[in-house]
């Protein structure tokens, strides 16, 4: 692929998905562009990069082979237990119900594991919403489906792992298929973070753990204000493990709950210099 086409092709992924991809992922690049080339019937790279920009269908397919699912039931237990077994009870509590994103949702995992973990401890369902949003429509027909393969269930620590096999069973093939009683609390939709929650939201929680990390450094902010926008006033930001050290660049209060890092929406939003 021509250099300079590489260089727009990484400038037309940041400008509209905030993805970032350096230098040592431009095998990652050349890859899978000529997968569609081949797909397409186009002439070549040079060629392909440049009908993107009028194409959003294929920019959609391409998006599909640069974002790689990683995830798996019960990531970072202790998170998750945590939302489950007090943060959603309190809002209950205060507001009557409570409603949940997984920003980058990815297959759904995330999703069905807080639901595996509401219903572990009786939580009233009909009050809680659970929305998973991922950019990669092809992660959001998988998490639909609810099948997974056993890699889904690694590195699951021991009470998770408790938990978690009241709830999946093995299909003959080996496939784990959740009931459509689990499914049907979470609903999965085909968003972009970068350009906002329209028409999502309000939520009480947000959970972005694990998908911050493949935003350019510089647009992270950005994606915060997305979502603090669609958050309720008080509504909790749960990171990812990696992520907590970078915190919020100020666009979220940062509390310690039972030793753990949450991140809260509190107040109006201070202005930079650059936005006065």
């Amino acid at each position: 692929m021509n250099p300079d086409t590489l260089a727009n092709l990484r400038n037309l992924l940041l400008r509209e998905t905030g993805l970032f991809f350096p230098p040592e992922k431009d095998y990652l690049l050349v890859s899978q562009v000529e997968k569609r080339v081949r797909a397409t019937g186009a002439a070549g790279s040079d060629e392909y990069v440049r009908g993107l920009r009028g194409n959003s269908r294929e920019f959609q397919e391409l998006v599909n082979l640069l974002t790689i699912p990683e995830t798996y039931f019960m990531r970072e237990f202790r998170f998750l237990d945590l939302v489950a077994r007090r943060i959603i009870p309190e809002i209950i509590s205060g507001r009557g119900r409570a409603s949940l994103l997984s920003a980058g949702s990815a297959t759904g995992e995330e999703v069905y594991s807080l639901i595996m973990l509401a219903l572990h401890y009786n939580l009233p369902m009909d009050k809680i919403s659970l929305v998973g949003l991922d950019i990669n429509t092809l992660s959001v027909e998988r998490a639909r489906a609810g099948i997974f393969s056993r890699f889904s269930i690694r590195n699951t620590e021991e009470q998770a792992r408790t938990i978690l096999e009241k709830f999946i069973r093995q299909t003959d093939n080996g496939e784990i298929k959740l009931s459509e009683e689990l499914m049907n609390f979470a609903r999965f939709v085909h968003g972009n973070l970068f350009r906002g929650l329209s028409g999502l939201g309000p939520f009480d929680i947000v959970l972005l753990r694990n998908t911050l990390i493949y935003i350019q450094p510089g647009l992270r902010p950005c994606v915060l204000k997305n979502l603090r926008e669609g958050m309720r006033e008080g509504g909790y930001l749960i990171l990812g493990q990696i992520e907590i050290t970078g915190g919020a660049f100020g666009i979220f209060n940062q509390e310690k709950i039972e030793g753990l890092t949450v991140f809260v929406k509190k107040g109006p939003l201070e202005k930079t210099n650059q936005e006065k």
